[in-house]
């Protein structure tokens, strides 16, 4: 048995981080090659979403979402988000049997991001990180594939409670706008990030425009 792990959504300011684990017969490799896997962010939604369908049939996986809310938490207790992963990865490779996984690794250093996993997963299973592991191996690409479903899911489901608000991305200027326009209401706060450093540029930016509007009202 096989396995790769992918994650999606570890730069948004809202939203959660989906983190997904594929596991298969080693044989099955042609097979994900023949239905089109690769990284994800090669792929059209449709295409992905299609593929997603396909892999059902090859191999099974598990998904574990890191609400906003929890990384808030883990970042004020000094927690970094590759630490966060890592635990998550960790116990979730607790739960499956395999040879090897490969993992694609946040580290820049993946035997520093192997070492983080291993804190946290107590098997005899080989872990292999690496940079951009989703573009080297099926089986990470087929991770990545479904991890960006999911969280593509879970970003249409905050969408429907909180209104829409484009990507959740900083790059992104729907989603910038929408947060100073919401930025102090509940239903935003909490799928926001709050400890992110766009967080604090936009509450300063917002506070520099209240000063000088009292000053030209003075």
């Amino acid at each position: 048995m096989i396995a790769g792990v992918d994650e999606a959504g570890r730069g948004p300011v809202i939203g959660p981080m989906v983190i997904t684990v594929f596991y298969c017969d080693e044989k099955q490799l042609p097979e994900l090659k023949k239905i089109g896997v690769k990284d994800s962010k090669l792929l059209t939604d449709n295409q992905r979403k299609n593929i997603e369908a396909k892999l059902k049939k090859l191999g099974s996986w598990k998904k574990t979402i890191i609400t906003a809310k929890e990384i808030n938490e883990q970042m004020k207790k000094k927690v970094s988000l590759n630490e966060l992963e890592a635990e998550k990865i960790g116990l979730m490779l607790n739960e499956i049997e395999f040879e090897k996984a490969f993992i694609d690794s946040p580290d820049a250093d993946g035997k520093k991001f192997e070492k983080r996993i291993k804190k946290y997963y107590n098997k005899k299973g080989v872990l292999i990180c690496e940079n951009h592991a989703d573009k080297n191996h099926l089986v990470v690409g087929a991770a990545s594939i479904i991890a960006k479903n999911q969280r593509e899911d879970e970003i249409k489901k905050i969408a429907e409670k909180i209104g829409f608000f484009g990507s959740g991305y900083p790059s992104d200027e729907r989603t910038i706008k929408f947060i100073k326009k919401n930025l102090n209401k509940t239903e935003l706060k909490n799928h926001l990030r709050t400890e992110w450093s766009t967080i604090e540029k936009i509450k300063n930016e917002l506070k520099q425009k209240t000063i000088q509007k009292n000053l030209w009202q003075f």
